[in-house]
């Protein structure tokens, strides 16, 4: 992850140092306007931020710079892709950049660890690594009570139903 978010530093100071050369690069010279090159500049410190920001992280806040990461990198693709399906910027253009975005959000996705989709309370009285059944309620469904009774710790006074 360290070589996407130091790509994304690299095209971002590109972007803020030379809008012009993003414009040509694009493929999109025709179209070059005070405005555009306005737009790429603010992608350019937005890339910055978003690369040195993970850079320079420790590796719990680089967890939370990689949900953040995902979700710009989402965001700019599926933009793209609704300009791509439009017709109103030119489809190489627009496909060569919702590719590059859409392969960041692939490797952010990809890098995010398989256990932040679920996380267990603190108190939540199953160890980590453990399964949430109970021996007492092995194969069986359990009611609120009935659990409610378990995490106090008071031994269930029938099996749930």
């Amino acid at each position: 992850m360290e070589v996407a978010a130091s790509g994304r530093v690299v095209w971002g100071a590109l972007a803020l140092a030379a809008p012009g050369l993003n414009v040509k690069l694009a493929g999109m010279s025709h179209r070059d306007t005070p405005e555009l090159r306005y737009m790429i500049r603010i992608f350019g410190s937005r890339a910055v931020a978003l690369g040195v920001g993970y850079i320079l992280s420790d590796p719990a806040a680089r967890r939370r710079w990689r949900r953040l990461c995902l979700l710009v990198d989402a965001c700019d693709t599926a933009a793209g892709l609704v300009h791509l399906i439009r017709g109103d910027v030119p489809r190489g253009a627009v496909a060569g950049l919702a590719a590059i975005t859409g392969t960041y959000a692939t490797l952010d996705a990809l890098a995010l660890p398989v256990s932040s989709a679920v996380r267990r309370p603190s108190d939540s009285l199953i160890a980590p690594g453990r399964s949430g059944i109970h021996r007492f309620q092995a194969g069986r469904l359990c009611c609120s009570m009935y659990c409610r009774r378990a995490r106090i710790g008071a031994p269930p006074t029938d099996p749930a139903k």
